[in-house]
């Protein structure tokens, strides 16, 4: 098998909900603070087409 690195990544998904709401600034600045590689989250288009 080959491996493309064996770099561990750190991902924040959503936030710690337990320290902060999911899914918020709050969240994504706190996993910032925790030194993730990345951060990944859900978003969804209303029904008129905007981001919501």
């Amino acid at each position: 098998m080959k491996h493309f690195s064996d770099k561990i990544i750190l991902s924040g998904h959503r936030g710690e909900r337990t320290v902060v709401p999911e899914n918020t600034m709050a969240a994504f600045r706190y996993a910032l603070d925790c030194n993730v590689d990345m951060i990944e989250t859900d978003f969804h288009l209303s029904k008129d087409g905007d981001l919501c």
